[in-house]
């Protein structure tokens, strides 16, 4: 009889186990987030990960500084020298990832909903003039009498 109950919970654990397992790779592979990836290059790439069996950014998308200074942001395969598919990245070259939330403007450029605009007030004119707070310190004598 003992021998009986340990194979029922031996397979009862087995199952269980395999289901957990099944359940953990449907998950990563319906759900991955973008992802910051910063190289020791200094370059930032953005995508969706995988890390398994070697780190690969799928659709990647990277940050390009212009002559004026400015960042835009590229897309991985209009690049220059026409890759194809993602980009495999060594372990060696990471410095850190990080994931990216869903209200990112990086991520609402990439799933094409643009890059949400912020608004800018304009200054009130309040007929006063600026005031220099370094001006107004020095002029000041702070000394406690």
């Amino acid at each position: 009889m003992a021998k009986k109950s340990s194979k029922v919970i031996l397979i009862t654990v087995l199952s269980v186990a395999g289901a957990l397992i099944v359940a953990g790779v449907v998950f990563s592979l319906c759900y991955r987030p973008y992802m910051a990836v910063y190289l020791t290059t200094g370059d930032i790439y953005f995508g969706k990960t995988s890390v398994f069996p070697c780190i690969k950014i799928q659709d990647p998308w990277f940050l390009q500084r212009g002559d004026d200074g400015s960042l835009s942001l590229e897309k991985f395969s209009d690049a220059v020298w026409a890759p194809k598919g993602g980009m495999r990245v060594s372990r060696d070259q990471i410095v850190f990832t990080s994931k990216l939330s869903e209200l990112s403007p990086v991520v609402a450029a990439i799933e094409g909903r643009g890059v949400p605009q912020q608004q800018i007030e304009e200054p009130q004119e309040s007929g006063e003039e600026d005031v220099n707070l370094e001006e107004v310190l020095d002029s000041e004598d702070l000394t406690e009498e």
